[in-house]
């Protein structure tokens, strides 16, 4: 049922949105979209939409359990966003641009619904929670990784650590913008793009994803 096709499918959707939101934040930041960072989208939500995002301090188990939550209120457009205050920055960075991604879809598709505080750090979604939760994921990697800086910085064969810090993403969520940009994003084959971005968040050998976004095929399409 979810196949490579699927994905394609899904990830070209999801972009398209983001891109749409991408040009607004975009106008009302004056800043172009390869210029754009997490925080940026975050005050397009909090002036925009009035969004409010909330610390929790956990003092607990439960503060290695819980990332992020989210409470929509359709009259008004706006939504109250949760985060665990315990989290490294990168990890709260991708859990605030999670929950926007939730609060876009739900303004997108106006429907009411209220994510349980479970996000992220425990995944026990059922399948009908998936489509959910792959979008807020991969809208988040788009928010939180341009584009076209992305690609810019790849094809200058920037460290794997300073590109992380470029755009305040964990390591983790690096590896899965590159690998979504270049499988699902470009069509390179997955085997391949797991050998590449391997080489280069363990290595710092850029060498194959270089020559993948060099690539006149890659070249003529960015």
């Amino acid at each position: 049922m979810y196949d490579d096709s699927y994905f394609i499918d899904f990830y070209q959707d999801t972009r398209q949105i983001i891109d749409g939101i991408t040009n607004k934040v975009s106008f009302y930041v004056d800043k172009s979209p390869a210029m754009l960072r997490w925080k940026d989208y975050k005050f397009y939500f909090e002036r925009v939409y009035h969004a409010e995002y909330y610390e929790y301090d956990f003092n607990s188990f439960l503060e290695k359990k819980f990332s992020g939550s989210i409470i929509i209120d359709h009259r008004y457009c706006t939504a109250a966003i949760g985060f665990n205050s315990s989290m490294i920055l990168p990890r709260i960075n991708f859990t605030q641009a999670h929950e926007s991604g939730h609060f876009l879809e739900n303004i997108l598709d106006m429907t009411l619904e209220t994510q349980s505080y479970t996000d992220l750090l425990v995944k026990n979604y059922s399948e009908s929670n998936y489509k959910d939760e792959w979008f807020a994921n991969i809208a988040a990697g788009m928010m939180l990784i341009e584009e076209s800086s992305l690609v810019r910085n790849l094809r200058s064969q920037i460290s794997f650590h300073s590109l992380c810090n470029i755009y305040g993403a964990s390591q983790s969520a690096m590896c899965i913008r590159i690998k979504q940009l270049l499988q699902f994003g470009l069509g390179v084959n997955k085997f391949y793009t797991q050998d590449a971005v391997a080489s280069y968040k363990n290595y710092d050998n850029s060498d194959d994803l270089f020559d993948i976004l060099c690539s006149e095929q890659i070249s003529n399409i960015m």
